[in-house]
């Protein structure tokens, strides 16, 4: 019925649906199309999909090809700044494809009622009441699937896709430490093949002995680049370019083979006189000598005789073969005994070795021999290509003669080093001569003994030359792991087919789409709703339920004359017949009131009646109470909930990162957690926490971006551009962010902040954990054994530390198990599951210091050379004014020996003025072997009889001090620091005053036997003869003992032994070399075997997981930042939405009919169907929500409401 009361045909309402209005200004119609359905845009975004797949695939190739990538810098900027790069990029890549994806899909979401209006018949569920932009991705695909919409289902489910590739992006890269091989490189060697003819001084093969003894006491290590059989010349290493790693290069090298064979057949005949003799045939060489009778009580006896062999041609003693006879007595009086061949070979080679940088071990992978001209397997030289059998030595070269006194006792320390060896294995001495273990053992320690003399005395100091090498170290290295990369691929590809069925089917299905606004605003909403057929068949009062039934029985279309919505022809025919002839009626709630005026027709009446359930009412209704309907987002205990759920996020992140500070979580290996489980367990969980808290603030942002308007409208008097023109929801949320603040919608900004800052949660999220290699400990660890104080029979203890030193002094070799310059800590058993393993142990044990050694120079007057008895005067020696040595035994120890460089005097007594009374300068009256010492140390020959020689005498009081001490034991090389150390008051047989030693130390220098091994408390020290248990029998003075290492220490100073003689600072070599060699000896003769137990502490390095702090404290930042926000802007919006009445979801196309309905906003927009147009035409006018229909109204311009009634009234 039109405005005076007649009433409009049906035929009429089909004129005006179909009749095409007129276009503003007359020109050409433009229609509306998205811009990311552009093909252009399209394509870019497929082909960069396309793109990154191929770019995963090719970058995989060359990961595995080329193993990774360097990654440089060490410092913890570089990895920390890696490790994000590696985590954040890769997730901004994908959330940049995902971000296109999704504003792809809205866009085809938001078109989705319009195609299907185009094709008409389509029914409200299809159309009025889709809204498939404000669903969840995943409940879109499910509503567009049951309404057989598939490219939407196909387009969400890609978007559910992307979301999948975002954490997966974030495990793409892993750092592992791989063994890499650098640029060929150039190191430089220092020697040339060769005998070095001053082998003659047996210095350098008394220490390669010495050094054999100490191996057998001692775990320790060999001399830098000697290895069983093998010495290499000397190599520079390049430690400074690499510290830790290999070097591959080709180097000189002598190889000496002990070539040991074994045999258990040996006849031994007890002869008439006290003689046995010896019979014995092993690989064709016989032996028979009589040897006296072994004395009652011995357990251990050997002999190293020279067999009688059929190939022997050579008549020189030091390169013939040997036998060693070994000989082993149980108490029951059984005795064992086997015979070890040795025939010694060297070659001469040039090898292909592998390196150690960090520690000098090498591999011999390949040699060949050598062929340059040498005077070592030169035919006509001396050697003639053989070896020096080391035992048994001619004259040299040059004719000098060897002291036979020195070589003499190689023959006992190295048996006893056998004994030693044998007795510290398992099976015990007994058990390795019947198992022929004993050939083993000597193989082992010949072996090392030749290699260590070979590189003394084979291998000549040269100038430096330039070797090519190849370095191969451990390096970080940057990998595409397979696994991500290859899933990542596949759904990259998914995403690429997919993307491309949607767009062709999608341009295919909107073809025949004409569009002329863009969806989105209000403006758009009321363009398309307004002015159409379907205005006068309800109101927007009635309930959703009511209004959805009505609607879910029509069908509509899209005019595209018209550019609206109109409903089918026949449904509203029907409705013409059916209902009123003027309105069809309408439902409400039973129970309402109708308080207020009601318009029927155009005329005024006044009703006031409570309506029964289910009756009708007539258009026009008023005042009737329109309820509030809220989006389950912000729905105030789903926000809260949220915001629950990030302050409990942030503070398990804050806890997190305090827990892991100091010791993480343990993992079981790196590789499981570079490459495994672990490695996606770290990220993937975390990021998609991170996605779901992202998903929901963006749901909630989206409902209050697009409820922005209605609030605006309630308050009434808001012009277009703030009310029916905006659309938040289509722009970017930073966009929304300037756009809000400067339209003043400062939720909308504080919302745009919260889903800003959510983006940055999934990088960080998948970057929370990292795997870090710390030090961890394990307390209550208990070791057992550990040594106690005590006196242990060591026959050569003194020995083999004097010859150690020389080993140590001239290959600058470590020293053994639990000892160092002044500490001596006693053995103990480290428990089996840390042994060897990378970190350390702290425990409190029991040590030696002889720290408190103390050697001072003496003054000395007129050293003159006697011409009549051919020796050096000297008149006085005085260690203080009343106090002097005994200078006639001075004299007489130094025309005995047959030595350049001095020797030492013990004891150091003094001579009192009237010569009647001998004592020690502390006048104690103590045993000789535990009285001071003194050193005589003249300067280097020839000597100048006519002038005063200069000598450097130097005094000595030994000292060991028993200490309580914490050490901390490096498990991985067996080093030691003593943490702190108090002296040790307990009960102990080395303090105690009825022990021989009454806590006095051997001072190393003078002979000491016992009467009682195994018994200690009853002995007391005699004078060496006629005593069958010497101590330290063999300490003489020369070169195997101290004396040649003080002096060999000495040389290698700057200025030389003489100089220092000179200056007087001899006296700190001779204090550090005596404080070591007390130290050495105190390890084997002052510890006894212990059984119980000590408590420890373990520390170890392990990779372990950690929460990293930087990420921890930035998400915390984030998460407690937009908790606060999100508390204000639900609260806020809340009270925001009780001004403005929401009856139903404003976001369908339903919901735009029923804000139009009853509106006279249709008027308006009529003839204005682009967009710029229509913007242009609303932009400078004012709206208002009615609160009582819920309708949008426009405002004149005296600020009036404009006549409310429908353009099809005029």
């Amino acid at each position: 019925m039109d405005k005076d009361g007649e009433v409009i045909s049906a035929n009429h309402h089909r004129d005006l649906a179909s009749r095409e209005i007129l276009r503003k200004g007359g020109g050409n119609e433009r229609f509306w199309r998205p811009f990311t359905l552009n093909p252009w845009f399209a394509s870019f975004l497929l082909l960069f999909v396309l793109g990154v797949a191929i770019a995963l695939e090719v970058g995989l190739h060359f990961s595995n090809i080329r193993t990774g990538w360097q990654i440089t810098g060490k410092s913890s900027l570089a990895s920390s700044t890696i490790h994000y790069a590696t985590r954040l990029i890769p997730v901004i890549i994908a959330m940049g494809i995902v971000g296109l994806w999704a504003a792809t899909d809205a866009d085809i979401k938001r078109m989705q009622p319009f195609i299907e209006l185009a094709s008409g018949n389509a029914p409200a569920s299809h159309t009025l009441f889709v809204d498939y932009v404000n669903s969840h991705y995943a409940k879109a695909f499910f509503e567009s699937f049951r309404n057989k919409h598939y490219i939407v289902a196909v387009s969400s489910a890609m978007l559910v896709l992307g979301f999948a590739v975002q954490p997966l992006a974030a495990s793409i890269f892993s750092m592992k430490d791989v063994w890499w091989r650098l640029p060929e490189t150039s190191i430089r060697t220092f020697n040339t093949p060769g005998l070095d003819l001053t082998y003659t001084n047996l210095s350098v093969i008394s220490a390669s002995m010495g050094l054999v003894a100490a191996t057998a006491l001692n775990d320790i290590s060999t001399p830098m680049f000697v290895k069983g059989i093998w010495a290499l010349e000397d190599i520079e290493l390049p430690t400074s370019q690499v510290a830790n790693g290999s070097i591959f290069t080709n180097v000189t090298a002598i190889r000496s083979l002990p070539n040991c064979r074994q045999s258990n057949n040996i006849t031994m005949l007890d002869l008439i006189g006290g003689l046995v003799n010896v019979i014995g045939e092993v690989d064709g060489c016989t032996v028979s000598y009589d040897e006296p009778v072994i004395p009652e009580g011995t357990e251990w006896y050997n002999s190293i005789v020279t067999p009688s062999c059929p190939d022997m041609s050579d008549p020189r003693p030091e390169f013939t073969p040997f036998l060693i006879l070994v000989v082993h007595i149980n108490p029951q009086g059984g005795r064992s005994n086997t015979m070890v061949y040795c025939k010694p070979t060297i070659d001469l080679v040039v090898a292909n070795v592998q390196i150690e940088l960090k520690t000098g071990e090498f591999i011999v992978h390949d040699f060949t021999n050598y062929t340059l001209p040498n005077n070592i397997t030169d035919p006509s030289g001396f050697m003639k290509g053989r070896a020096f059998n080391g035992f048994i030595f001619g004259p040299g070269p040059s004719g000098q003669t060897l002291n036979a006194d020195i070589y003499g006792t190689y023959v006992f320390t190295f048996t006893t080093a056998l004994e030693n060896k044998a007795i510290r294995s398992p099976m015990g001495l007994e058990g390795q001569i019947k198992s022929d273990g004993l050939l083993s053992i000597t193989e082992e320690l010949y072996g090392q003994y030749l290699s260590t003399m070979a590189k003394g005395i084979y291998l000549l100091r040269s100038d430096a030359k330039s070797n090519p090498a190849f370095i191969e170290t451990w390096q970080t290295r940057l990998f595409i792991v397979p696994s991500a990369t290859h899933v990542l691929t596949v759904l990259l590809l998914l995403f690429l087919i997919s993307g491309i069925a949607v767009h062709i089917l999608h341009s295919r299905y909107r073809a025949a789409l004409h569009l002329t606004r863009r969806p989105g605003t209000l403006a758009a909403a009321i363009g398309y709703t307004a002015n159409s057929n379907l205005q006068n068949r309800f109101r927007s009062v009635i309930p959703e339920s009511r209004f959805n039934d009505y609607l879910a029985e029509k069908h509509f279309k899209l005019d595209m004359g018209t550019a609206r919505i109109v409903m089918d022809e026949s449904d509203d025919e029907a409705d013409l017949k059916e209902g009123s002839p003027l309105r069809s009626p309408q439902y409400i709630e039973s129970g309402e009131s109708l308080t207020n005026s009601q318009e029927y027709d155009g005329a005024a009446r006044s009703t006031s009646s409570v309506l029964v359930p289910g009756k009708l009412v007539p258009n026009g209704v008023r005042g009737v109470h329109i309820s509030s309907w809220t989006p389950m987002p912000l729905r105030l205990w789903f926000g809260m909930s949220i915001i629950v759920l990030s302050l409990i996020i942030s503070a398990a992140l804050i806890a997190g990162v305090q827990l892991s500070k100091s010791q993480g979580w343990k993992i079981s290996n790196t590789t499981s957690a570079t490459e495994g489980f672990l490695h996606y367990a770290m990220i993937l969980p975390p990021a998609a926490l991170a996605i779901t808290i992202c998903a929901i603030w963006q749901w909630t942002d989206n409902y209050i971006k697009r409820m922005q308007p209605f609030i605006e409208l309630a308050h009434g008097n808001s012009p277009g551009s703030r009310s029916i023109l905006l659309d938040y929801s289509q722009r970017h949320p930073i966009i929304g962010i300037f756009v809000g603040t400067v339209k003043r919608h400062y939720l909308v900004v504080l919302s745009s902040v919260i889903v800003v800052t959510t983006l940055a949660l999934q990088p960080l999220m998948g970057s929370i954990f990292a795997i870090q290699s710390v030090e961890h400990m394990v307390p209550g660890v208990s070791i057992t054994n550990p040594s106690i104080p005590g006196f242990n029979f060591t026959d050569t203890a003194f020995l083999t530390a004097a010859q150690f030193l020389q080993a140590k002094t001239l290959y600058n070799i470590s020293f053994p198990k639990f000892i160092n310059e002044i500490w001596a800590i006693g053995d103990f058993d480290i428990p089996t599951s840390f042994s060897g393993g990378n970190g350390s142990l702290q425990v409190n044990t029991t040590a030696y210091s002889s720290n408190m050694t103390s050697c001072r120079n003496v003054l000395t007057t007129n050293v003159t050379f006697n011409e009549t008895s051919l020796v050096y005067n000297i008149d006085e020696i005085r260690l203080d004014s009343n106090c002097k040595l005994n200078t006639t035994l001075v004299l007489g120890l130094w025309d005995d020996s047959d030595v350049d460089f001095g020797f030492s005097i013990g004891p150091a007594v003094c001579i009192e003025t009237n010569q009647t009374e001998i004592l020690t300068p502390t006048g104690a009256n103590i045993f000789l072997a535990l009285q001071p010492v003194a050193f005589f140390l003249p300067t280097s020959p020839p000597y100048n009889e006519s002038n005063e020689l200069e000598v450097a005498v130097i005094y000595c009081q030994p000292t060991l001090e028993l200490m309580n001490a914490t050490v901390e034991v490096d498990l991985t090389n067996g080093n030691f620091t003593v943490l702190q150390a108090t002296k040790d008051t307990r009960a102990n047989t080395f303090t105690d005053s009825n022990n021989l030693l009454h806590g006095h130390v051997l001072n190393g220098l003078i002979l000491a036997s016992v009467s009682n091994r195994s018994d200690p408390l009853s002995n007391v020290f005699s004078d060496p003869e006629n005593i069958n248990h010497p101590l330290s029998s063999n300490y003489l003075n020369g070169p195997p003992t101290l004396m040649g290492a003080i002096d060999q220490a000495a040389q290698g100073t700057p200025g030389g032994f003489d100089s220092r003689i000179r200056d007087g600072s001899l006296v700190d070599v001779v204090q550090d070399y005596y404080s070591m060699y007390l130290t050495l000896a105190a390890k084997q003769l002052y510890f006894t075997k212990g059984n119980g137990t000590l408590q420890a502490v373990v520390r170890l390095s392990e990779s372990r997981l950690f929460v990293t702090p930087l990420a921890a404290y930035l998400l915390t930042a984030i998460l407690l930042g937009n908790a606060i926000m999100g508390a204000i802007v639900h609260l806020a919006h809340k009270r925001a939405r009780r001004m403005a009445p929401f009856p139903r979801q404003p976001n369908t196309l339903a919901a735009a009919f029923a804000l139009t309905l009853d509106s006279n906003v249709g008027d308006l927009v009529k003839g204005y169907d682009d967009n710029e147009t229509l913007e242009e035409m609303l932009g400078n006018r004012v709206f208002f929500l009615d609160k009582t229909t819920g309708g949008i109204h426009v405002e004149n311009n005296e600020g009036q409401n404009e006549e409310r009634s429908s353009i099809l009234a005029r």
